[in-house]
Formats: structure tokens, sequence, C-alpha cells
């Protein structure tokens, strides 16, 4: 009678031990809710279980079929323990918005089944022929399983094979850095698993002791050990769930190896393949371009992928213990910030070049004002000492030498002024259809006098049909202006120019040819530099600054096009652009 009345006693005793501690987790994992993902769902479990435990030891100490029964009606709280597990490891093994879309379904099956259990009176589709085993150790509840009996034992099968299966599968190649809490997190849910089967089969391995008490008491130990000793729920949900999911920055996680561990929904455009597939590969095999840019060292600082910019961080991933067990890699996107420097680097490039400009400017027009504004002093000086009574005549010949000189002054000037003005054109340019066929024979005709002047042969050729192109108007009669005034300029008299505008290929093209002084082969490279000018003895007496070409080129490349040169040095030169056709759009 001792000893029955001992085997009975450990086994209540084991029963209140495992509803206490399952209590006090419950308590604890609530408290800590907002500490972790998942935090009230596992509390929720946890609480489940422990009032499952509690029909089991009510039914250890049941005398008759009444309380016998009503202890199974609590057992099958059970039934929502499951289906709370089984959301809670879809949520840490990766498949949260899964979990989301199936959990309220899922559902049905356990609140009709519980519903069923509460009014098995009604209908006994779950039990039939209720009578209490009594042994030494503990009462055993006995009945006829009805169908909705079975509905729930492969209900429960399912859905904690479905939910093992899931979470191995996603972190089988995690292994080595979350084994012990992926073991103990198995244990702790199949260890109770086992005992309540062996229940209902009537299956005892220690002769004398309840399965199920010693069962859950050793399962909500282990669950214990590896949710706040290990932090099961804190390592893997928090950083998967939080900084992995919801982090706009890729990141891809390393073992020591470089073999590929976890990556977030950021990363996938440097994956190329799937999740599965990836994990557990080398990174040169998962992300070849990244691993590429990163090198064998890790020691890129930024990196440039599919036409963006990223700023490479990696950060050592370490064991409790401070042990090294892989890499971090996060990639924050600075394409805006790449994007402004490179622009800031533009603007300042071209103010040193507007400063060099000015520089030169100044240089240049010091030198070239020196001789026409000395040369119209002289002529003041002497105009000052003759005589008053000298005839008009005289003074006459005095004053043709300043008015060439003061033209002299506002060609430099006003080539100065040009610059500056082309280069204000350049960032308020106005692009529109322009009808490059009148512009070219409107500036061929007014520079017509010019040519006669001299005299020069000048013709003009131009296409019949109308040629159109995308670009400013202004700019583009400056160019035309140029490359006529050149021509004119450095032919000298009885020599030929002449203006074409015709269409080459796909593009229209203008030319200016000369029977000029030429330009040797050595000096042709630098003659779109500004500032440049070609001294020959042909050229020694004839003014200029050197901007012409210059502008022309910086218009003609604004305008999408291309300067060419034909030059044979004592023949004559051909200068042109070519522009690409008007296509419908401004």
């Amino acid at each position: 009678m001792t000893l029955a009345i001992n085997a009975l006693t450990i086994n209540t005793v084991l029963g209140a031990a495992c509803i206490l501690v399952m209590l006090a987790l419950t308590l604890y994992a609530w408290s800590r809710q907002d500490n972790f993902t998942g935090g009230r769902l596992f509390s929720l479990l946890i609480l489940c279980e422990a009032i499952e435990v509690a029909g089991y030891t009510l039914e250890i100490i049941s005398p008759g079929p009444a309380m016998s029964l009503t202890a199974s009606k609590i057992q099958y709280i059970g039934v929502f323990s499951v289906l709370l597990w089984f959301i809670f490891t879809l949520k840490f093994a990766g498949y949260g918005a899964i979990a989301e879309r199936v959990g309220w379904f899922l559902a049905i099956v356990p609140t009709g089944i519980f519903a069923l259990a509460v009014t098995n009176e009604l209908h006994g589709l779950i039990w039939r022929d209720i009578h209490v085993l009594t042994t030494p150790a503990f009462n055993v509840f006995q009945a006829e399983y009805g169908p909705v009996f079975y509905v729930y034992f492969v209900y429960t099968v399912l859905l904690l094979g479905s939910g093992v299966g899931l979470l191995v599968r996603a972190h089988v190649r995690q292994w080595r850095l979350y084994r012990w809490q992926m073991i103990l997190w198995l244990a702790g849910t199949l260890i109770p698993a086992a005992g309540q089967y062996a229940t209902v089969f009537g299956w005892y391995l220690i002769e004398g002791v309840h399965p199920i008490p010693i069962s859950y008491l050793v399962g909500a130990g282990l669950l214990t050990i590896a949710v706040f000793r290990l932090r099961f729920v804190e390592v893997l949900p928090v950083p998967y769930e939080t900084i992995f999911t919801s982090s706009p920055n890729p990141v891809i996680v390393c073992d020591l190896k470089r073999r590929v561990l976890v990556f977030n929904p950021a990363a996938k455009p440097f994956v190329q393949a799937t999740r599965g597939e990836v994990i557990g590969l080398p990174l040169t095999a998962a992300c070849p371009e990244l691993a590429r840019a990163l090198g064998d060292q890790f020691d890129a600082e930024d990196v440039h992928f599919k036409g963006a910019d990223y700023k490479v961080r990696v950060a050592p991933s370490l064991s409790r213990s401070g042990q090294m067990r892989g890499h971090i890699i996060i990639l924050s996107d600075i394409t805006l910030i790449r994007q402004v420097e490179r622009e800031q680097q533009a603007l300042l490039a071209r103010i040193s070049r507007l400063e060099e400009l000015k520089t030169e400017m100044i240089r240049m027009g010091a030198h070239d004002l020196k001789t026409p504004l000395g040369m119209i002093k002289g002529y003041l000086e002497l105009i000052r000492e003759q005589d008053p009574a000298m005839p008009i005549s005289d003074v006459q010949t005095y004053l043709e030498h300043m008015d060439r000189a003061s033209s002299k002054i506002f060609q430099i000037v006003n080539d100065i002024f040009s610059l500056d003005r082309i280069e204000r054109m350049a960032a308020e340019q106005t692009m529109a259809q322009v009808d490059l066929t009148a512009l070219v024979r409107e500036t061929a005709d007014g520079m017509s006098r010019s040519a006669a002047d001299k005299p020069l042969t000048y013709t003009v050729s131009i296409a019949d049909a109308p040629l159109s192109v995308c670009g400013d108007s202004v700019q583009l009669r400056e160019a035309v202006t140029n490359l006529i005034s050149n021509a004119i300029k450095y032919t000298p008299p009885g020599g030929t120019v002449r203006v074409r505008l015709y269409t080459e290929s796909d593009q229209i093209a203008f030319a200016v040819t000369d029977t000029g002084v030429g330009i040797p082969a050595e000096m042709q490279a630098k003659l779109f530099h500004p500032f440049y000018r070609v001294r020959t003895r042909e050229t020694v007496k004839i003014e200029g600054t050197g901007l012409g070409l210059y502008l022309v080129k910086g218009i003609v490349e604004r305008h999408s096009g291309s300067m060419f040169l034909q030059s044979e040095y004592g023949t004559g030169s051909t200068f042109g652009f070519r522009l690409p056709p008007y296509q419908g759009t401004a």
C-alpha cells in the first residue's frame, strides 16, 4: 500500500511541478514579449501546454469516469498548442508570410475538435464507452475512440511533422552555427509529443511513471534552456525578421569558409539563384560579381553593381564566447551620394577651367591690347604736337590708323565676351527644331560682303531638301559664323572660300573649304585648345585670340555632334562638323 501511495504521489507531484514550471515560463515569456519576435505566440503556446498537463494530472488522480472525462476534455486544449507551435515554427523558419495567411484557416480544425470534445456526451464522436483503469501508480482514462479522435490524431501528426521538416530544411545548412539551439528546440518539442502518443497507445517506458508529466517537464526544461539560456528565440528570429527582412541594405552572412549562410530580401539582386539553392554555396558561386568586387580579402570599400554604388562594411560574426564564426557583409546604397560627388567634381572642374580661361583671357587681353592701344596713344601724341592750322586731310591719315587700331581692340574684347557668353548659353541653352538649311544660307549670305571686300571667290552649296537638327539656333549660328569668318580671314586675296551643307550617311554635315595658308600637321592637334593660335610667317600679322575654334567645338559637342578637319600647309583647309538629324523630339 505504501508503494502505491508513493507512486501516485510521485506522478501527482511531477504533474504539479510541470504545471508550475510551465506557468512560470509563461509569465517570464509574457514579460519579455516585446523583446523578441513571436513572444506573445510563444507565451500562449507554453500556457496551452501547461493547461494540457493540468488535464493529465487531474486524470492521474481521477477516481471515476466523470472526473476523468472532464480531465480529457481539458487535455484537448493541446490541439491549440500544436497549432501555436506550428505557426511559431513557421515564423522561425522564415515562412512568416505563410503563417499569417494560413494561421486562421488552420485554427478551424482545433476549434471544431475542442467544441466536439466539450459536447461529447451529445454525440460520442470522440469517446464512447468511457471507463477508468485504476493502477497503483495512476488512473488511466479509457474509451472507445470515435472518428473525430483520429482526425485530431492525424492533424497533430501532420502539423508536428510539417513543422519539424520545414525547420530542418530552413536551417540544415546553418547547423554548425545553431546546432545546440536546434537540438534543444526539437527535443523540447518531440519528447512531449512522444509522451502523449505513448499515453494514448499504452506504451510506458518506465514502470509506474506516467509519461505525460515527466515528458512535458523535460520538454519544458529543454525549451527554457533553448529560449533563455541559448537565446534561441532572440538569436535567429530577431535578426531574420527585424534586421534581415526589414533592412533596406543588402546583408549577406558567410561562415569562415565563405559559404553563404543567410541573406535578406534586399540582397536578392546580388544572388544568382533561389534562397534554398544558394544557402551553403561558396560566395564565389552564389554571388560571383559581388565576390569579384569584394576581392579575396574583403578589402574593397566600394562596389559598383548593376548601375548602383554600394559602400561595403564587413563585420565579424562572433559566438557568445567571442570566437569568430564568419563574416557579415553589409552593403549601403550610396548611389545618390556618389552622383552628388560626381556632379560636385564636374562643377569644380568647370570652375577651375573657367578660372584658367579667365587668367588666360587677362594675359592674352593684356598682350594683344597693348599694341593697338600703344598705336592709338602714339597717333594722339602726333596730333597734339601738330600745328593747329594743319590741314584736316593730314589729320585724316592719323585717324584712319587709330580707327583700325580701335577695330582690333573691339575684336579682341568681342572674342573675350564671346567665350563668357557661350559658357553662359551652355547652361541656359534651349533645344528645339532648327532649320539648318535656312540658318546656313542666311549666315553665309551675310558673310558674302566680307569675302567680296578682300576679294575672294565665294560660293555657297546647300542641299535642296530642308535639313533640320535639334539644337539652339543662337549657338549654331555662332559656330557657322566662326568657321566662315576664319576661312575668309586666313585666305589671301584672290583665293577661294566654299561653304557647303549636305547629308553624309545618316548625319548632316557643314563644311567650309578655303585655299588659305593651311596648317602644319604638327600644329593641328592643338587647334581646338583655348587661346591656341597657329604661328607661321603667313599668320603672324593676323590678329586673333585663339578662342574661335574652341568655342565651335564646345557648341558642336553640346549638340551631340563631332568636328572634322582636313588641312595641308600652303594649300588650304576644310573645317566642319556633323550633327544628327532632327528625330521629331526636342
